[in-house]
């Protein structure tokens, strides 16, 4: 039965989050009574109930945080960091990740949805992972962090394409440069697809498929279905996981 509470909460939470409701009505008594103690500590800074702003779910014991794109977005920057390129080209990722980075190198970002920012050492452009805009064997440092498992599958506005997937494998390949670093975090575990969410993949294929077209892997890391973090492991070792994330560094040979 759980599983099917489960399948509800995912098909109806775009419209109807069914535990957050439940938990957010058992917290607004809470929230009045700190409400109204506050507006009797007598203090010149008073809440206005036209301002009001329930704010229901920050008190916890610790700070929540996605372990996938916390330690994704951490690796990721370390060790770009460590190679110290002149440049990074990223396909997709995260806003907060690519506006960090850029401010310690030039970056640009591409990405199918336009994104309007105004912010040094940054240059943002629209394009797609199935057609970037550089020449074969163009890029040197070049990053796609959790974009790979969304192709073809309509979730952003791109064409349905059930080898949406491999055909971005081929795409980041071509524009690697030899002696460059490709940096993709994926879902990995059990293969599955989620649509229109994402596909999971196999650890150990996601290297071969990459190695079909001249890249060889330096650093695998990952986060565990716990939310572990593990530097150096073996993707091997999360061939059972549901939705693990895969870290992988990869570079073309000279």
């Amino acid at each position: 039965m759980s599983k099917f509470f489960r399948f509800c909460n995912i098909v109806l939470s775009p419209v109807f989050n069914v535990r957050r409701t439940i938990v957010g009505f058992s917290r607004y008594p809470r929230y009045f009574i700190d409400l109204m103690r506050y507006k009797y500590l007598g203090g010149s800074d008073q809440a206005s109930l036209i301002d009001i702003y329930p704010c229901l779910f920050d008190r916890t014991v610790t700070t929540s945080y996605d372990s996938h794109y916390t330690y994704l977005n951490a690796w990721a920057f370390r060790r770009i960091l460590g190679e110290n390129p002149d440049k990074h080209i990223d396909i997709g990722s995260q806003v907060s990740f690519i506006t960090t980075l850029s401010s310690i190198l030039p970056v640009t970002f591409i990405d199918l949805r336009p994104i309007d920012i105004n912010l040094s050492g940054l240059t943002a452009q629209k394009g797609s992972i199935l057609k970037i805009p550089y020449s074969d064997q163009e890029i040197v440092s070049l990053s796609s962090l959790h974009v790979i498992e969304h192709v073809g599958l309509g979730r952003y506005g791109d064409p349905l394409d059930m080898e949406g997937s491999q055909k971005a494998i081929a795409e980041l390949s071509r524009v690697l440069a030899p002696g460059g670093k490709l940096y993709i975090g994926v879902p990995v575990g059990k293969p599955k697809t989620c649509f229109n969410a994402h596909r999971v993949f196999d650890p150990v294929k996601v290297i071969q498929w990459f190695a079909e077209y001249g890249l060889t892997m330096e650093n695998f890391s990952c986060v565990f279905d716990n939310g572990d973090y593990s530097e150096n492991t073996s993707p091997s070792e999360l061939m059972e996981e549901d939705y693990a994330c895969g870290m992988y560094q990869f570079t073309r040979m000279i």
